[in-house]
């Protein structure tokens, strides 16, 4: 379980609209749950971690150019390695979805 929002903000010396802010954040990644009248706990099964990019990372241009560099060069390669490792009912199933 969490502290409260009083206990991280002297823990942390931070107001509550900061910790309020960080726990939305964890709970939108789904890193933490509420539970009604009980507080928030970390979560036992925690969201698969997607490859986002926050906000703050891009500050400049050559900053943002870099990231979509890098994703584009991941997405290609994992493209690639989904087609050539997919099975043939997979592939069925692709077809069958373009077809509709």
């Amino acid at each position: 379980q969490l502290p409260t929002e009083a206990e991280l903000c002297a823990e942390y010396d931070v107001s509550r609209t900061v910790v309020r802010e960080a726990v939305a954040r964890l709970r939108s990644e789904g890193m933490v749950v509420p539970q009604q009248g009980r507080g928030m706990f970390v979560s036992e099964t925690p969201a698969p971690r997607n490859f986002s990019i926050p906000d703050e990372a891009l500050r400049t241009l050559p900053e943002t150019i870099a990231l979509l560099e890098l994703r584009l060069s991941v997405e290609v390669e994992s493209a690639g390695l989904c087609a050539e490792r997919r099975t043939d009912k997979e592939a069925r199933d692709i077809r069958a979805m373009m077809d509709e």
